[in-house]
């Protein structure tokens, strides 16, 4: 195995390559002992379920790459997110979350820079070509893109890197258009935190949540994204950053399953999907973005849709 191959990994190899706490140094969040927590198996199933479905991509160069495009171009439904530092258009994204319903695919985009939308992989692309590249495919309409309040990461996306989002459906207000077609009033849009409380409960992925919070809690203001997160700009990620990333998108699956088999009647997706649209505009078109860290207080009112 190569250099490069060695160090595009699933994350228990990724544990050892990049967590210094698999050498001694006891530095990761692991699931708490089950004999004085009766709750713990259930953590400890989560936390293995969710490192057996990541990969780091660190290079176009090997077969991994490849296989991540073509297993992202042939799904008919993925889920997207960012992280960066102070992430804006000007503020530097580091690392694209780009899952499918098995995988989660963590493009470490600080060491790839634009190849990580630029390369090209095997099969057709979206406009024509002979092979395909993670831009086509975020940028088509082929592959639905699940997100969480897309409106950062598109803005960022397409004054850095040149993509243009397209067919998302936002969760956030898929969240709020539910909660509406029940008759309830909502003028604000809830976290992902709370919304994924809401439909996932806390028995089945309560240890997942559970194990991102501790994270945010230990890592406090080096994970929020403000100008001081310098997490994500450092290098090697530890096991604990990725599974961080790893989390939000992961749960996007079975959140969106939930509410589109128990919850959706009427036009509400197709609502939702023309909100969604609107929303990757929202920050991407304005003269000036908001900065990720800095709080409006007006980001967080629910939209009439």
């Amino acid at each position: 195995m190569s250099s490069a191959e060695a160090t595009v990994a699933t994350t228990s190899e990724a544990v050892a390559d990049h967590d210094p706490s698999v050498h001694g140094e006891n530095t990761s969040i692991d699931a708490p002992d089950q004999q004085t927590n009766p709750g713990a198996h259930l953590a400890k199933k989560a936390l293995v379920d969710l490192e057996r479905r990541i990969t780091v991509i660190e290079t176009t160069t090997t077969g991994i790459f490849k296989q991540a495009l073509e297993e992202i171009r042939n799904a008919a439904m993925v889920a997207v997110d960012c992280e960066g530092v102070a992430m804006s258009r000007t503020g530097r994204v580091t690392l694209i979350q780009v899952a499918t319903e098995h995988k989660v695919y963590l493009f470490d985009v600080l060491k790839l820079g634009s190849a990580a939308f630029e390369a090209y992989g095997d099969g057709p692309s979206g406009n024509g070509g002979s092979q395909t590249t993670l831009k086509h495919v975020l940028e088509g309409s082929s592959v639905l893109k699940l997100m969480y309040d897309c409106r950062r990461d598109s803005d960022s996306l397409f004054h850095q890197f040149n993509v243009k989002l397209q067919a998302v459906l936002d969760i956030q207000l898929l969240d709020v258009a539910l909660h509406r077609q029940q008759g309830q009033i909502v003028e604000r849009l809830s976290g992902f935190a709370r919304c994924a409380r809401l439909w996932l409960g806390s028995k089945t992925y309560g240890p997942v949540m559970s194990l991102k919070e501790k994270i945010k809690s230990k890592y406090a203001e080096r994970i929020d994204g403000d100008e001081n997160s310098d997490i994500w700009a450092k290098r090697p990620m530890c096991a604990d950053v990725l599974r961080y990333a790893a989390v939000d998108v992961a749960l996007l699956f079975p959140m969106h399953t939930i509410m589109m088999h128990k919850h959706v009647q009427g036009d509400v997706i197709s609502r939702t999907k023309t909100a969604s649209e609107e929303r990757l505009a929202e920050y991407r078109d304005m003269k000036d973005s908001p900065l990720q860290g800095v709080f409006d207080p007006t980001a967080t009112i629910a939209p009439q849709f």
